[in-house]
């Protein structure tokens, strides 16, 4: 009997100490600068990937036209512009590792597969292309029409009131949820409160959602 008592005794301290066990959420000012910095930072990367994007020399456009820079362009990319030189970019991979630099590898996955390789819908049978393509040396943007498919954002700029960043649950140690104000620019009245996930690796943390 009294070991039966002292085994439920020692299975009750483990059931108590499991939630300051496996949450070990960290406190908001030991993550607070690195939050801030991740969310300033993605407002860029939001740019290239579903903004305006990189900028890039116009077809029709007196340096274009001076330069000369389309007539070498390969067939078939009728379709895309050339990156500027000013755009900071002169890669794919330069992308990436900009991006990487905010983003978790997880949420980019899928953010790659659609500004890189492009995809297939089977179900309607509609393809859409890559908005971004190496042509040798040369980064392409995909720019058909001033209504680009690829800006959803559509100049509307999401931004966040830092001082009302709160942890809330599910949190642990190596996951961990926000809450905080957010508002378009143009519009700081319309107060939206969100929740953007963090996540740990390799001991630096990154943004596992979007901030648009």
């Amino acid at each position: 009997m009294k070991r039966t008592i002292r085994i439920l005794s020692l299975l009750l301290c483990l059931v108590m100490a499991l939630p300051l066990c496996s949450c070990g959420t960290p406190e908001l000012e030991t993550v607070r600068g690195r939050f801030v910095e991740l969310i300033e930072a993605s407002y860029a990367i939001n740019d290239i990937f579903f903004g305006a994007g990189l900028e890039t020399y116009a077809r029709d456009g007196e340096f274009a036209k001076e330069h000369r820079i389309y007539d070498e362009l390969s067939a078939g990319y009728d379709a895309y512009e050339i990156v500027t030189e000013n755009a900071g970019y002169l890669d794919i991979d330069s992308i990436k590792e900009a991006a990487e630099k905010v983003y978790s590898a997880d949420y980019l996955k899928g953010i790659y597969t659609m500004a890189f390789d492009g995809y297939a819908d089977s179900s309607s049978g509609t393809v859409t292309t890559a908005r971004y393509l190496m042509d040798g040396h040369r980064l392409l943007r995909y720019a058909m029409s001033e209504e680009d498919s690829f800006d959803f954002l559509d100049g509307k700029q999401r931004r966040y009131d830092f001082d009302s960043m709160e942890i809330t649950r599910p949190s642990r140690a190596t996951h961990v949820n926000l809450s905080i104000d957010s508002y378009l620019v143009g519009d700081e009245d319309n107060i939206l409160n969100v929740t953007l996930r963090f996540v740990l690796v390799d001991g630096e943390w990154y943004l596992d959602s979007p901030t648009y």
